[in-house]
């Protein structure tokens, strides 16, 4: 920055110092010819008269006058080195290219130093999220059916069959920040398709499912539990028991498979809206996670 005024001072400087010594040269030069005007007698205006030439004499007087003033004639050439005006005029050239140039290297310096910036701000925000989840509670769920049945088959007067099953939900806090749990959902779903590792899934949505998602069509309450839970680090776990039921019945034949999944939800001091989504499928009667993030995730 300190050179780029030094040298905006000496341009400006070298510019007022060759305006102020044009008008001398100028005035002297015009003294000079007011002078030789002055000693000259006065003449009689001359008279006009029209010489008519031949066309060929004419070609070399016009030829003639061209090369008298032709920049091939040394009595009219421009020494361009020798006049203070061209040498200011490439000096401008130079500092205004110096000055473009020290412009260039501030810009680049201040998007390096703005790129150094991102990035200590994006490494202090990890940190702080790293601070957080080392001291934020963590709600763990786990699921397991209520003995003596597992999966229970009922069938109605009308003919339907429905997949019946009582589970059993328990939650707990691994995190060193106490959580309240404010509500808690689970469902049994029979569903033709598995969940797999590969594929992508929507989050199911509670209390209600949307008409979208994997399981659009539903639109049925689950089974819920709004009691206000305080957890903390080391405590035994709560439990609840909740019916679950759903139309169909799964066999190896049909291609249809049991779902059961929910979420509880809580607060604690770094978050007031925090979840734990959980999904198992039942396979041989017995109950696996579900290798989705949509159905087993904290946020």
């Amino acid at each position: 920055m300190r050179v780029s005024l030094w040298l905006l001072f000496i341009f400006l400087y070298g510019l007022s110092f060759s305006q102020n010594s044009s008008p001398h040269e100028n005035s002297k030069d015009t003294n000079t010819q007011n002078g030789e005007n002055a000693q000259q007698p006065e003449q009689q205006p001359p008279i006009a008269a029209r010489i008519n030439r031949p066309p060929s004499q004419q070609i070399s007087s016009d030829k003639k006058a061209q090369d008298e003033y032709s920049p091939e004639n040394r009595a009219y050439r421009v020494h361009i080195l020798d006049e203070p005006t061209s040498r200011w005029t490439i000096a401008y050239v130079f500092i205004t290219a110096a000055i473009g140039a020290v412009g260039l290297l501030s810009i680049w310096i201040l998007w390096r130093q703005t790129n150094i910036a991102q990035v200590s701000a994006q490494a202090a925000l990890l940190s702080a999220q790293a601070v957080i989840n080392a001291e934020r509670a963590w709600v763990m769920v786990d699921v397991r059916f209520v003995p003596p049945l597992h999966l229970a088959k009922l069938s109605s007067s009308d003919g339907s069959v429905h997949t019946r099953a009582k589970m059993e939900v328990s939650i707990k806090n691994c995190g060193p920040t106490p959580a309240w749990v404010v509500e808690q959902y689970i469902c049994l779903r029979v569903a033709n398709f598995v969940v797999m590792s590969k594929e992508e899934y929507l989050t199911p949505k509670f209390p209600h499912f949307a008409e979208d998602g994997p399981y659009a069509g539903h639109g049925r309450v689950s089974s819920a539990n709004y009691s206000i839970l305080p957890l903390v680090q080391g405590q035994e776990p709560v439990k609840w028991e909740a019916d679950l039921s759903d139309p169909g019945w799964a066999t190896e034949d049909n291609g249809l498979y049991v779902h059961i999944f929910g979420v509880v939800r809580y607060r604690d001091a770094f978050s007031r809206s925090r979840e734990t989504y959980f999904g198992y499928s039942v396979w041989k009667g017995e109950l696996e996670r579900m290798p989705s993030e949509a159905y087993n995730k904290n946020t």
